[in-house]
């Protein structure tokens, strides 16, 4: 009998806008490109913090953003900043935001919590600028960011490291 070790790498689930840049990008489906509408602002201009983290630990990115849910995730790659890309292992399924029936709406954190369930995970975070459907016992996952600022401020970054080390810590217990 074989005894497998519990997996030790972080999941980070990442939103795209308003977590790595200026929520204002438009995305082309036919051209596959991505450009920014908002003076000022550049595609992936908050990525920095992240792509630290990937450098700095064991981590897997799962996107959950409106691109894999317009885009194939093989789409979606070439896009992202290729340190980004090297570690992004899958997408979660599209989530329902807003509809006149909410019976029917998913929240960005069901949708989460369903892949963290049905992947077996203990040792993940969402980062992500909505934190709709998080309950207070769950936010021990959450990385919330203002959408104008994302990964960009200092706090943002620094809480993200926190959580890492605190349920890095957690799970050895």
């Amino acid at each position: 009998m074989t005894i497998v070790a519990p997996r030790r790498r972080l999941t980070l689930f990442t939103n795209i806008d308003g977590v790595l840049q200026y929520p204002a990008a438009i995305l082309d489906y036919r051209r596959l490109e991505v450009q920014m509408d908002a003076p000022g602002h550049q595609l992936f201009e908050w990525s920095e913090p992240l792509i630290a983290v990937c450098a700095d630990f064991d981590v897997e990115i799962v996107l959950r953003s409106r691109w894999t849910a317009r885009l194939p995730l093989n789409r979606v790659l070439p896009l992202l900043p290729a340190e980004l890309a090297a570690c992004v292992v899958g997408a979660t399924w599209p989530t329902v935001e807003r509809r006149l029936d909410q019976r029917h709406v998913v929240s960005r954190y069901r949708t989460t919590r369903e892949h963290v369930e049905w992947n077996g995970l203990v040792y993940w975070i969402a980062i992500d600028d909505n934190d709709d459907g998080w309950s207070s016992d769950a936010r021990q996952h959450l990385v919330l960011c203002d959408p104008d600022f994302g990964l960009s401020l200092q706090r943002t970054e620094l809480e993200l490291r926190e959580k890492r080390l605190f349920l890095s810590n957690a799970t050895r217990a």
